[in-house]
């Protein structure tokens, strides 16, 4: 069986509700023209999901797909609902002939570089947090950054590792599950 004739059927999972409400932020918007980007990918190690400013990568184990390589490739969310107080059921269905980017040329590798550690908290704590984040992440890296896509991590409520890439470059920010990209602006 041919990869265009195989029939796939509809994938049920379970995800943190926190790193489902990032990920459908991160997606392209309905609006934005790249349909492509409203779906997701899934890859032997991450689950991700990108506008072309912005991407996320959550660790596989995170949500309960299992292993089954079988399972991998680009989906589209037909349905998100809540499953319970702290979980979301997402129904997905397997694209046909749908290209999805190759995130891994864009990924940076991260070793050796500098890092600084940034507590991102929700602006019901601190109006002023991410304001004094992207200032930080300024002063750590020479770049901006957006406050929009900044303020997608603050329901997580925690601190971040920021590594420095360089002059204009992407900060990768890292947690014990979730990477996320975000590309700078130019400031001049």
């Amino acid at each position: 069986m041919t990869e265009q004739t195989k029939e796939y059927k509809m994938e049920k999972i379970l995800m943190n509700t926190k790193d489902w409400k990032l990920i459908d932020q991160v997606r392209a918007g309905k609006n934005e023209g790249r349909d492509q980007l409203r779906n997701i990918n899934i890859t032997a190690d991450h689950i991700e999901a990108t506008n072309g400013r912005i991407a996320v990568r959550l660790n596989r184990a995170e949500v309960s797909i299992g292993e089954d390589a079988s399972k991998n490739g680009v989906y589209e969310i037909i349905v998100a609902k809540k499953y319970s107080k702290t979980l979301t059921e997402l129904i997905l269905e397997r694209t046909k002939n749908v290209q999805y980017p190759d995130i891994n040329k864009v990924w940076p590798d991260i070793s050796g570089k500098p890092t600084l550690n940034v507590l991102i908290t929700s602006e019901k704590k601190s109006t002023f947090n991410i304001t004094g984040v992207i200032i930080k992440l300024f002063e750590h890296t020479g770049n901006g950054y957006s406050l929009e896509y900044l303020r997608l991590l603050s329901h997580f409520d925690k601190t971040w590792c920021a590594y420095n890439m360089g002059k204009n470059r992407a900060v990768l920010l890292k947690d014990d599950k979730i990477q996320i990209l975000i590309m700078p602006f130019d400031i001049n």
